[in-house]
């Protein structure tokens, strides 16, 4: 095979990932402070502006590949908390604590938690429904989506709900005061390490010129 042949397969390759990535996210969800992409053969049928108590507030919504056949996979449903005085704990902190909510009752068959981009996404196996469920921490609150449909499509349902993780946007990102402790403490071991390496060089070079 030349370079010519190898160019062309590179580039076909290039176009199917980006068809497919197209295929997977067309229709968008806008929340009040979170946003998301979804396949685009599902329609958008929403439950907003649901009052939890005086200081929290949640938005609620389905996604259906048809609304009239409930039964019909895939579906998703999601719940958006605001949760404003969130972000004391690390992600991963807060994301485990989420997660073990469902586990206690149904041990999950994959489990992965993203600190770098404070998500999580963890399948389950319920009546002969895979049940995969996401969840993403943002300044204001946190976004829970679940995404059904039948084992026989697990592999095409991670990638589409790995689409929808990459999705998510939020007005505001998550930093917890953990994080920028750690964070501080980091950029002040880095100055104490720095100033110590020039001491040594200092150091050595007097010793060198005496």
């Amino acid at each position: 095979m030349n370079n010519e042949q190898l160019a062309m397969n590179k580039l076909f390759t290039i176009i199917l990932l980006l068809m497919v990535n197209i295929g997977y996210c067309q229709l968008q969800v806008e929340l009040r402070d979170v946003s998301f992409s979804v396949p685009q053969n599902l329609s958008y049928f929403s439950e907003q502006d649901k009052i939890i108590d005086y200081d929290g507030f949640y938005e609620v919504g389905k996604i259906f590949t048809d609304s009239s056949d409930l039964d019909k996979f895939p579906k998703i449903q999601y719940q958006y908390y605001e949760m404003p005085n969130m972000g004391i704990e690390s992600s991963k902190t807060v994301l485990t604590r989420l997660n073990e909510i469902m586990t206690k009752d149904f041990p999950a068959d994959t489990l992965l938690i993203n600190t770098n981009k404070n998500y999580s996404i963890a399948k389950y196996a319920i009546m002969g429904i895979s049940l995969f469920e996401m969840k993403s921490l943002g300044g204001k609150g946190l976004i829970n989506i679940q995404y059904f449909d039948i084992p026989a499509n697990d592999k095409e349902s991670f990638l589409k709900c790995k689409g929808i993780l990459t999705s998510i946007k939020h007005t505001t990102p998550y930093i917890s005061e953990y994080d920028e402790h750690m964070k501080a403490s980091g950029n002040a071991s880095k100055y104490v390490l720095l100033f110590l390496g020039i001491f040594i060089v200092v150091y050595f070079l007097r010793k060198l010129f005496k």
